[in-house]
Parts: C-alpha cells; structure tokens; sequence
C-alpha cells in the first residue's frame, strides 16, 4: 500500500483552471468517481476498490506527525498510479499483490488542513453551479500563467508512506524547487519527451511497446534518472 502526501507553493495556469471550470459543462455521470476508471477490465479486485476511494476527510497521520485533508489533483492522478500498476503487471512488473495507492494534501496543524478542506469544498460547490461562469470571467484563461517570481519561488513536496505485504512501513520524499502547476510540469513533461526521442533502448516495455501509457509504464526508471538530473531530489527519510 502506498499513501502520499503533498504539499506546494504555486499557482494554477489559465489552461488548468480552464479545464477545471469547463468539466461542469461535461455530461461526466457517475464514472468520474470510478476509483479505477482507466484501468483494463478484470485488473483489480473487489478489496482493491472498497480500500481505494478518494479522501474526502481529515485525519490525523501519526507516522508523519501531521494532518491530511482531501488533495485538489487525487482525482486525477490516482487514477494514473492505478492504471501504472495494472499495465506493469502485464509486463509481469507488477508493485504487489492487492496493490492500493490514495493521495492527500499534508498539513502541519489540524486548522490548515481545515481551512484547506473548506476551500476544496467550496471550490467544487462552485464548478458544479452557474457560479462557475460567473467567477471564470475574473480567472485567468488559457495561455495566461504565474508571473516569473511565482515559477521561481514556488516548490513541491511529496512524501509517500509505503507499507509492505508483511506489514514493515517505509516513507519517501520527492521535492523540487518552481512552480509545480506550470514551471516543473513544463520540465517533468520535456523530460518525458527526451526520454522517448533519445533512450528508446531503455524504456520499460521496449521500442514496440505502445498504447495508451503512463509515465511509470511507457517511460519509468529512465525518466526518474533524468529527473534527478534537472534537479528534482528523490530520498529514503526512513
């Protein structure tokens, strides 16, 4: 099981908060909260699902010492992770049997990641009301970004709590310093591109591996290499 907890500084893209306003416009139905919508059918069990829903509380982490709350990209991105881990099993690569994986956001007080959480609601309360058409005017839009001190100054942080089949936890931490909603996506996703374009040779299912991947499936150690590169730091804590 894997639990990761993040924590940022930053500033959202006029891109991003377009695609976040205009999914309210989208007739999505009850498959945008399908915790394992885009894995291959038959590639998770029943105990997998009950134990991967979205967070949606706070609570109290004693391995961290601090607090978790709902995270704002977890929708997405765990889905991506899901997906990683069923695609790799087919590579007979897989992370485990039973495999779980939730985000949060981490917090330091119990009131930061309430007044977090109140955010997060409100926020959603707005996308899914005629609110939304409203505040979208005064937002910025698509090609509009973080001014270059924002990029500069911004930073990530995620630590990830890894407990193994017999029990034994471990945690994690990937960081890097920049903006991570447009300065560090724009080098995570170069990065990615590099890695296709010059190391074919190293790519987890090889050159005729194809179909619709993810970074861990179609690209893996090889872009973690690059990463630590271009200065995005991974450590063991403990």
């Amino acid at each position: 099981r894997v639990d990761s907890f993040h924590s940022w500084k930053g500033e959202a893209s006029g891109g991003t908060i377009e695609t976040m306003f205009s999914m309210g416009d989208l007739d999505l139905g009850k498959d945008i909260r399908d915790p394992f919508l885009l894995n291959p059918k038959g590639s998770y069990t029943n105990e997998q699902k009950k134990l991967s829903s979205d967070v949606s509380k706070i609570s109290k982490e004693k391995d961290l010492n601090a607090w978790s709350g709902p995270f704002v990209m977890a929708g997405a991105n765990t889905r991506v992770v899901r997906r990683s881990e069923a695609l790799l099993t087919e590579l007979q690569k897989s992370y485990g049997n039973n495999f779980t994986y939730q985000e949060h956001a981490f917090h330091t007080s119990w009131f930061k990641a309430l007044l977090s959480t109140l955010g997060l609601g409100l926020l959603g309360l707005t996308l899914i009301t005629p609110l939304r058409k409203i505040i979208r005017s005064f937002l910025r839009k698509p090609g509009e970004g973080p001014s270059l001190e924002v990029q500069e100054n911004g930073w990530f942080e995620c630590k990830y709590l890894v407990e193994s089949e017999d029990g034994q936890k471990s945690l994690y931490r990937m960081f890097g310093k920049g903006d991570p909603g447009y300065k560090l996506t724009a080098q995570f996703a170069s990065e990615s591109a590099l890695c296709l374009l010059n190391e074919k040779d190293k790519l987890p299912g090889g050159q005729e591996y194809g179909g619709v991947l993810t970074t861990a499936s179609g690209i893996g150690e090889t872009l973690i290499f690059r990463l630590r590169n271009s200065g995005i730091g991974f450590e063991k804590i403990w």
